[in-house]
């Protein structure tokens, strides 16, 4: 048998140029991935960069705001400091002008006193005074300058020091009033204020006051039955209008057991929460019917002016002076 050709796994070799050389590789080259991946580094550090950028001006921005607030904090701080010094002298000028208004009162045989007083902004114009001219005699005065606050008490505190040291020289009813008039207007020769006024003599020997009203409304007088009259029609002007303006005495005999009521407008003017005034018919009804003891009586009305209108809102200063004749007094000689 004839023998077959052995077969073979070798390869055939690779063929050769020219020049008896293998062909050359083409190489398989990255430079678009390389070059992509480049680009996305960019990009990434590039957005880095913009976020630390963006949370740098955010710190800034807090940080300002944070300083804004110190310095409103500051401020307020500041604000509160001067408020607190405002309030503290605010209660000393309230105390000073307590001191000077009398809360004790001359033990007079035969009369009874109660006053109160009660400012709408902590200090105010307001005024009364109550002075023993002698054994039988007595003043009251009540005075309501024009205005509210520290102005209107500087003006008092001058007012009332003016009426001592006039009841000192004559207590007379016209020489007092002509001559705080005359004071008065020599002051406010540049600036225009004024200031109404009722002023009282008692007399417990005669049973008989003399007084002015100066622009001031009426002073109440109950008498013993309960009967409440007002007192003070003469056509006489607040201090401070004219120098030499002739101011009318008026005359009244009184009786034990009456009661006399010297009142600033800011009792009778008291607004109800409807804007309503009390009134003077209104004030008269409750004198009326108060107790014949002059703390009662002011008690009393303070308590109808609380129900009437309401207290948190006090518009106008307000102030009460009551003297109560004893029915069982002798009369003082």
């Amino acid at each position: 048998m004839q023998r077959s050709e052995a077969f073979s796994t070798r390869q055939s070799p690779l063929p050769r140029n020219n020049l008896g050389a293998a062909p050359p590789l083409v190489p398989t080259t990255r430079s678009e991935p390389a070059r992509g991946l480049r680009k996305l580094r960019g990009e990434a550090h590039a957005l880095l960069r913009y976020e630390r950028q963006m949370l740098a001006a955010a710190l800034a921005a807090q940080q300002a705001q944070l300083e804004r607030m110190r310095a409103e904090l500051r401020a307020a701080r500041g604000i509160i400091t001067e408020h607190q010094r405002v309030q503290h002298d605010l209660a000393m000028a309230q105390q000073i002008q307590r001191q000077m208004l009398p809360d004790v009162f001359p033990d007079i045989p035969g009369l009874a006193l109660a006053a109160m007083t009660r400012p709408a902004q902590g200090v105010g114009g307001d005024l009364y005074d109550v002075v023993r001219l002698d054994t039988h005699r007595v003043a009251l005065l009540l005075g309501d300058v024009a205005g509210k606050g520290i102005p209107a008490a500087l003006e008092m505190a001058r007012l009332l020091g003016d009426f001592r040291a006039c009841v000192r020289v004559s207590a007379a009813t016209q020489d007092v009033i002509q001559t705080l008039n005359r004071w008065w207007c020599q002051r406010h020769t540049r600036v225009s204020t004024f200031v109404t006024v009722q002023y009282v003599v008692l007399d417990l020997a005669a049973h008989c006051m003399q007084f002015i009203c100066a622009g001031h409304p009426p002073i109440l007088r109950r008498r013993a039955d309960g009967y409440v009259e007002p007192l003070g029609t003469a056509p006489n002007i607040p201090l401070g209008i004219e120098a030499k303006f002739p101011y009318q005495q008026e005359t009244c005999a009184l009786a034990p057991g009456e009661t006399l009521l010297l009142y600033s407008d800011g009792v009778y003017e008291r607004q109800s929460r409807q804007g309503e005034r009390l009134g003077l018919p209104r004030l008269q009804e409750v004198l009326a019917a108060a107790p014949p003891h002059p703390a009662a009586m002011i008690t009393t009305i303070q308590a109808a002016l609380v129900m009437f209108g309401d207290a948190r809102t006090l518009q106008d200063d307000m102030t009460m002076l009551c003297a109560h004749l004893h029915a069982d007094s002798p009369p003082t000689s």
